[in-house]
């Protein structure tokens, strides 16, 4: 079960981010990279339809824990 911080909600619903979205991105990640805080993860994911990636970011001791979401525009993802 993924949980979300009140900041995470915040920008799902300002981004149109859905839930399935983000369980893509942890299940199925296109990359992995160390955040600049050493207790946090950020997963990157190519999502159908849009030219950028959705970077998730999580606690390294807590996966599940979804810290924030934003699109990740240096990472680019193939035309669909």
């Amino acid at each position: 079960m993924i949980e979300y911080s009140r900041l995470a909600r915040e920008r799902m619903k300002e981004r149109g981010i859905t839930e399935a979205q983000i369980a893509l991105c942890l299940a199925d990640p296109d990359g992995i990279e160390p955040d600049d805080l050493l207790d946090r993860i950020r997963y990157v994911r190519c999502v159908p339809g849009h030219s950028v990636a959705l970077r998730v970011v999580v606690r390294i001791e807590q996966r599940n824990f979804v810290i924030t979401v934003l699109p990740d525009k240096r990472f680019r993802c193939p035309p669909t």
